[in-house]
């Protein structure tokens, strides 16, 4: 039996951040104690002692998380899957939420990965976003985790913000590499409908770097990460090896079997994706009554299935073995993407041997290859 990934949602923040669409709530201990409940009631109610071999505490701000909080979802894990022996555990951490005692609990209970949202190493931008630390608590925050041992850590970081200065993003670039990261992620600022973000922009409040800025930082970034040596694997990821690669992301870009606990959390097996329920009270009713709290059914068939393998799969800058895509799905990729040949002669698209991969350029113009699946 292939082993599963299980992710867990935690909703709690300090503060929401104006561009933030993911569903999150103002941290609470009361709220914190009875959501934990809930999520190892979800837990008991849906694992079937399955292999899992990956774990992934997502947000929110799960470094908020209380030590019992952490603790009782490790022990209706433990108690209702299989865990393997070389678990890859990962935790999101903003700077200035951690502490010795929580990193002394973390290092005992297994945690050996730790994803650190700095988003910016200049403290205007760290302001224009909303964010709640500075730069000097991301660098007081990265110290302490290198005390207490763990030595595979990624920094989130976020381009195309609001009034940006091309050099700025150039600039937190090369502060996280002095940093010596075992993983850099390289996000561009989506304004997405319905967050504060979105009601600024569309009043005329504030610029975005124009499409060919952006295009030229994240070229720039690229061409950085790899002349110091990072393999650039996924379109948005960077790892210093092969064996610090984000083994649990990978089960999303490979269409392997994840298990989500918690409101909004997502799952993928047996060819079905589905999502919880966003609303918090939905979801305490739910598993109230017994049953899984699912709000949203992807049940991917003959036609969409290998559409969406070819969606997640060529976000990964392996890209597709045209002999294993066709031996699975029975059609050529050509099938799929009626454009190929086009995309190749416009250099979006190469084939390396027999697999078929996105160039640089192709990844600066991902979504406009993408629609064309779709």
């Amino acid at each position: 039996m292939k082993a599963v990934g299980v992710y867990i949602h935690y909703p709690f923040c300090i503060k929401k951040c104006p561009y933030c669409d993911f569903t999150s709530f103002v941290y609470s201990k009361n709220e914190e104690e009875r959501y934990i409940e809930y999520i190892t009631k979800e837990i008991q109610l849906k694992a079937k002692s399955e292999i899992v071999d990956t774990i992934y505490f997502g947000g929110g701000t799960p470094s908020l998380m209380s030590l019992k909080a952490l603790d009782s979802i490790f022990e209706s894990i433990y108690k209702h899957y299989k865990v393997k022996k070389d678990l890859e555990i990962t935790i999101e951490v903003n700077p200035g939420t951690i502490d010795k005692e929580k990193l002394s609990f973390w290092k005992d209970i297994g945690i050996n990965r730790i994803s650190v949202g700095v988003q910016s190493f200049i403290d205007e931008e760290l302001l224009i976003l909303g964010r709640i630390h500075t730069v000097s608590d991301t660098l007081k925050t990265f110290i302490l985790l290198r005390e207490y041992g763990f030595d595979n850590i990624n920094l989130d970081l976020i381009y195309s913000i609001p009034f940006q200065n091309p050099n700025n993003f150039y600039k937190s670039l090369d502060f996280a590499l002095s940093l010596n990261p075992e993983h850099i992620s390289i996000y561009n600022l989506i304004i997405e409908e319905g967050t504060l973000f979105y009601e600024k922009y569309i009043k005329g409040e504030f610029t975005l770097p124009d499409n060919d800025v952006e295009a030229n930082m994240f070229m720039y970034a690229m061409n950085l990460l790899e002349e110091v040596g990072f393999i650039h694997y996924e379109i948005s990821n960077f790892a210093r090896n092969i064996n610090l690669k984000c083994r649990h992301n990978l089960k999303y870009w490979n269409q392997e079997e994840y298990h989500g606990y918690g409101v909004s959390a997502y799952s993928f097996a047996n060819h079905i994706r589905y999502g919880n329920y966003k609303n918090l009270f939905v979801y305490y009713e739910k598993i109230n009554n017994d049953e899984l709290p699912i709000e949203n059914i992807e049940i991917l068939n003959d036609e969409t299935y290998p559409k969406d393998y070819l969606f997640v799969k060529l976000r990964l800058m392996e890209g597709v073995s045209e002999k294993e895509f066709f031996e699975r799905f029975g059609k050529n990729i050509s099938d799929y993407i009626p454009n190929l040949s086009i995309f190749m002669k416009e250099g979006l698209i190469k084939r390396k041997k027999d697999r078929i991969c996105l160039t640089k350029k192709g990844v600066l113009l991902a979504n406009e290859i993408f629609r064309d699946i779709l």
